[in-house]
C-alpha cells in the first residue's frame, strides 16, 4: 500500500511539473484557427507529434544462462515535454538445467505490456513512469519456493504467473537530428519477494521523434 501511495504521489508530481509547462502551450495556440489545430502540425499531420523507441534490458550472462529484453514503444506528444503512450516487452530466457535425464534446455518467454509517461525536465535529462502486467512463463515450485524440474512429453514443465510492475526513474538521452540514443535507471515499485524480476532496471535504447 505503500508503494502504490507512493507511486500515485510521484505521478502527481510529474503531473504538477508539466501545469505550467501546459499553460504556456495553451496560450501559444490560442490564436490558433481552431481547437484541433493543436494536435496537429503545419501539414496537418498528426502522427508529427509521436515518437517511437525501442530498449534492451535486462541482459544477462550466466555459466549456462542468458537473458535479455526488448521493449518497442510509441507515445504522443501532449506538450514540447511531456509525452504518454505504450511499450511492450518480450523477454527471453535460455537455460541449459541438469534434469532426468541428463542435460535439457530450458526455454522461456514473457510478455509485458502497459502505458509510460515521459516528461523531459531538461534537452538530455528526462523523468520515467511505467506501469506494466507482465506474464511469466517459469519452472513449477514445491511448497518452499524451490524450481523443480519435471520432465512431460521429453519437455521441462513450465506454468505460467501474471505480475504487476510499477518503474520510476532517469534517463539521459544524446540527441542526433531526429534520432536519439537512451540509457536510463527504473526501480520497481511494486517489488516483492514473490517478484521474478530484480526491482532496478537498467537499459539501453533508441528513438526517433523524441
Amino acid at each position: 500500500m505503500k508503494k502504490l501511495l507512493l507511486l500515485t504521489l510521484l505521478t502527481a508530481l510529474l503531473a504538477g511539473l508539466t501545469h505550467q509547462d501546459a499553460l504556456a502551450q495553451a496560450r501559444k495556440k490560442k490564436k490558433s484557427s481552431g481547437k484541433m489545430d493543436e494536435y496537429f502540425d503545419e501539414s496537418g499531420n498528426v502522427w508529427a507529434k509521436m515518437w517511437y523507441g525501442a530498449q534492451l534490458g535486462q541482459i544477462a550472462f550466466f555459466n549456462n544462462q542468458f537473458a535479455a529484453a526488448v521493449s518497442p514503444m510509441a507515445a504522443y506528444k501532449i506538450t514540447d515535454k511531456l509525452s504518454a503512450g505504450l511499450i511492450t516487452k518480450v523477454s527471453y530466457t535460455y537455460e541449459r538445467v541438469r534434469g532426468i535425464p541428463g542435460v535439457r534446455n530450458f526455454q522461456t518467454l514473457d510478455l509485458s505490456a502497459g502505458p509510460i509517461v515521459r516528461y523531459r525536465i531538461i534537452p538530455a535529462l528526462f523523468a520515467h513512469v511505467e506501469y506494466e502486467v507482465t506474464r511469466f512463463e517459469h519452472l513449477p515450485t514445491d511448497n518452499f519456493g524451490n524450481p523443480l524440474i519435471i520432465i512431460e512429453e521429453d519437455k521441462i514443465k513450465t506454468e505460467h504467473t501474471t505480475q504487476p510492475y510499477a518503474y520510476v526513474g532517469l534517463g539521459y538521452e544524446s540527441q542526433a537530428g531526429v534520432w536519439g540514443y537512451e540509457i536510463s535507471l527504473l526501480y520497481n515499485l511494486l517489488d516483492s519477494a514473490d517478484s521474478f524480476r530484480i526491482p532496478w532496471d537498467l537499459r539501453f535504447g533508441m528513438n526517433y521523434n523524441f
